[in-house]
């Protein structure tokens, strides 16, 4: 009796830390928004990863905010404590507890087999890339949510859908469980906190949702800008 109650316990807290992770991530996206005349980080690589998160310094792979990636500057504890301590303590935000990296779907989320990141596979996220949670790439790249023929960040004024309902980051299983995770997302899948392509994710209004993706996108979240 005593194992599952353990095993409930442990997830509850695994996801309070993550939805709190995405809470103090949102200082570092509304200040570069607010910064940069209401227009969401733009990034030519790896754009629904590299906008903030860590780099690993060492052999021992300590991780520290990477100050390349956009958002990083404007978490509201850095800007105002720039101790290297302080730095190290928010490196922690962009990790998620239940993080076991992209698997092959197997249509549970019991027995996955090694994660797929990595030259040797069973890497997590947030080793790999450096963040745990994927960001919404239509909104770094305008080219891919076809706002105009221009590649460029899209703008707050191009949103047309509720905000508190667009994403913008969260657990990567959202990637892996819509259709915008094109093929990769047929064949992948990243169901990290004990429950089929479920996850976390922060709106552009600053509100944190827990989802099943699976489900599709219905009135409770939108990837698209557009209707």
């Amino acid at each position: 009796m005593m194992l599952p109650l353990l095993s409930h316990a442990r997830e509850m807290g695994y996801r309070a830390v993550c939805a709190n992770n995405l809470r103090q991530m949102n200082a570092g996206w509304q200040g570069y928004v607010q910064e940069h005349k209401e227009t969401f980080p733009a990034s030519d690589a790896l754009p629904e990863w590299m906008y903030g998160g860590v780099s690993f310094r060492g052999p021992d792979r300590i991780p520290s905010l990477d100050t390349t990636r956009p958002i990083n500057k404007y978490l509201a504890d850095v800007r105002g404590n720039t101790s290297q301590d302080n730095i190290n303590e928010m490196a922690k935000i962009f990790r998620c507890p239940g993080d076991t990296g992209v698997w092959a779907r197997t249509g549970s989320s019991s027995g996955h087999q090694l994660s797929v990141l990595g030259q040797n596979g069973g890497e997590t996220c947030y080793s790999f890339y450096g963040n745990s949670y994927c960001a919404n790439s239509t909104l770094l790249q305008s080219s891919i949510s076809e706002s105009d023929g221009i590649t460029r960040a899209l703008r707050l004024s191009d949103i047309q859908v509720d905000t508190s309902r667009l994403l913008i980051a969260g657990d990567a299983a959202w990637r892996y469980a819509t259709v915008d995770g094109g093929v990769e997302g047929r064949v992948l899948e990243a169901s990290w906190h004990r429950s089929h392509d479920c996850g976390h994710f922060l709106a552009a209004d600053g509100s944190i949702h827990f989802v099943d993706f699976s489900k599709g996108l219905g009135n409770e979240f939108a990837i698209s800008p557009k209707p």
